[in-house]
């Protein structure tokens, strides 16, 4: 930090949120090199790991040449979600360097130290430099963005933060068209940017400006925009489908029982910001425990409830800390569970935005210190901690063996974690141990349908044919449109060469999922099955256009051309 920035920082008033000052772009430059240089390792060593294989790898559309306007139109997996700008960047990338991690994650790399660059900017626009500097600092190295930055998927949230911060940017320059654009985007980026608008009405309190109606306006135009392009694409503004309970405990209970425990979880969040430790790449079933209205943890309940109205009450009287507080529970309001259920419970990605009220809280501590060698030192111990935390907890997102390995030591009992352990170990041929983690999983929950799946699976591969089949099955009438399940019917059901079984689950699957390409591969082994080569042609037009690179169907494939070739020199010869 230059000299002019601390004469700055003493000569402002040290609780006011209404002085202005640009900031130090070097600053800004440093910090943000930290945020890129800490999580390099994610880069080095890091493999698609968890939702990238759904979201990423196996995602048909990003291979596909005209794949970008089927992710600007149609919804993603698991057909609730809608995230054109997140999936386009999914697309081009695939489209300009194929699908390989390193590039995935070193982009997701860049955006966070981007990220922290605009942090600083916005922070040093609405108070001090030193503040603002802290902030994006302790921003930059914390060690629950490791999700976000290390898995493909946390892209995003990235990018919303991205776009969100350009907005309040814009937002404090008194730019409102580019503010509502870029708000626009973020939420497009992913649902939570929704939020942002909102953040640009706290600032206007913080900074006393009397812009309310714009800030309204932007809030009520971006939320319009969104939800209806949703509707368009998802049919529905809220999700269509059921959560399973196994994602999300809290999605069964009802409003005043779910709202109880989602402040509860509010406070969960602030410790973990605060003492980042143990992390988890799961908070699932046997994971969260939901309390009930009769068995209240009072304190936990008392102390999230202190600070929400402590902070609003601190932004009120211009307080920084209360900014950070407000901060904090505004970019929460969409995805803590509050209003309405979403997807999980409890997951780290989501505090990504969040966060920064947290870092503002500390950092607002951290500037009270009289003493520049005290505030140094503080911040250096904070930040050395947090970095340190941070590569100790980057080595679990190196591969899908190193999560599950590690998750297994945080929360042995978690049923999507054993459901996860289970497939990796079958997937290294340790078939017992995927064996027994399956089994467990189901004595924890007896309808989960993946562990099902597993075990199914399992007992396919180890000639338990009937067993296997029956286990898939149940797992079926769960889920009934499981896509993965169906393809492994179908393969049996070509290997017991019981063509008209197979042709049914095909045909249900694709109904589901037409661009699947493991279910076109299935397809198309059917059609060389009976021999109707013709519809084997037009199957491998299409699994061309998807990239599938399912073995058995490439296998096949060159079998089939070589018959062919054969054939040819035959009638040539004749």
């Amino acid at each position: 930090m230059s000299s002019s920035e601390r004469s700055a920082e003493s000569s402002a008033p040290r609780n006011s949120l209404s002085y202005r000052v640009t900031g130090s772009p070097f600053s800004a430059m440093l910090t943000a090199f930290v945020a890129v240089l800490v999580f390099v390792p994610a880069v080095l060593y890091g493999n698609f790991v968890y939702d990238d294989h759904i979201h990423i790898v196996n995602n048909a559309r990003l291979r596909m040449p005209n794949g970008w306007w089927e992710v600007l139109t149609t919804p993603a997996f698991p057909g609730s979600l809608y995230r054109p700008i997140t999936y386009l960047s999914y697309w081009i990338e695939a489209q300009l360097f194929s699908i390989k991690a390193w590039h995935f994650l070193a982009l997701n790399a860049l955006l966070h130290g981007v990220n922290t660059a605009l942090l600083y900017k916005l922070i040093s626009n609405l108070r001090l430099p030193n503040v603002a500097f802290i902030t994006a600092l302790i921003f930059a190295v914390h060690p629950i963005h490791t999700e976000v930055v290390a898995n493909g998927v946390g892209r995003a949230e990235l990018l919303a933060l991205f776009f969100g911060l350009s907005g309040l940017i814009a937002f404090t320059r008194q730019r409102p068209g580019f503010a509502m654009l870029f708000f626009l985007l973020s939420a497009l980026s992913k649902e939570s940017g929704l939020v942002f608008p909102l953040l640009a009405f706290v600032l206007t309190i913080a900074r006393d400006d009397d812009r309310y109606a714009e800030s309204m306006v932007l809030s009520l135009f971006t939320i319009g925009v969104v939800l209806a392009l949703r509707y368009f694409a998802v049919g529905a503004v809220l999700s269509p489908h059921a959560f399973d309970v196994i994602d999300n405990p809290l999605s069964t209970l009802d409003v005043p029982t779910r709202a109880v425990n989602a402040l509860i979880l509010l406070e969960r969040y602030i410790s973990l910001n605060i003492f980042p430790f143990p992390l988890s790449a799961d908070y699932s079933f046997a994971t969260i425990i939901p309390v009930t209205l009769a068995s209240l943890p009072y304190l936990q309940l008392t102390l999230a409830v202190v600070l929400l109205f402590g902070g609003a009450l601190a932004l009120m009287r211009g307080y920084l800390i209360g900014f950070g507080l407000v901060w904090f529970f505004t970019a929460f309001l969409l995805t803590c569970n509050l209003f309405f259920p979403i997807g999980t419970a409890f997951a780290e990605r989501l505090a990504y935005a969040p966060s920064i009220g947290i870092c503002l809280v500390i950092a607002s501590l951290a500037v009270e210190l009289r003493s520049f060698i005290a505030q140094a030192l503080l911040v250096f111990i904070v930040t050395a901690l947090f970095a340190g935390i941070t590569q100790l907890y980057l080595p679990a997102w190196t591969s899908d063996k190193a999560l599950v390995e590690y998750q297994m030591g945080v929360y042995p009992n978690s049923v999507k974690m054993l459901v996860n352990y289970s497939v990796v170990k079958r997937d290294y041929g340790e078939l017992a141990e995927a064996e027994r983690a399956a089994k467990r999983a189901l004595e924890l929950h007896p309808k989960s349908d993946e562990a099902m799946f597993s075990l199914g699976v399992i007992y396919l591969r180890t000639e338990r044919v009937e067993e296997g089949k029956s286990l898939l099955l149940r797992a079926l009438e769960i889920v009934p449109d499981h896509t993965e399940i169906l393809n492994v019917l179908a393969r049996q059901s070509l290997r017991e060469e019981d063509f008209d079984m197979a042709r049914g689950i095909i045909d249900r699957g694709l109904r589901a999922e037409p661009l699947n390409d493991k279910l076109l591969a299935a397809k198309y082994l059917l059609a060389v099955a009976v021999q109707d080569f013709s519809g084997a042609k037009k199957i491998e037009e299409k699994l061309k256009a998807v990239g599938s690179e399912d073995r058995d169907y490439l296998r096949v494939r060159e079998q089939l051309r070589a018959i062919l070739r054969g054939a040819a020199r035959e009638e040539e010869k004749e």
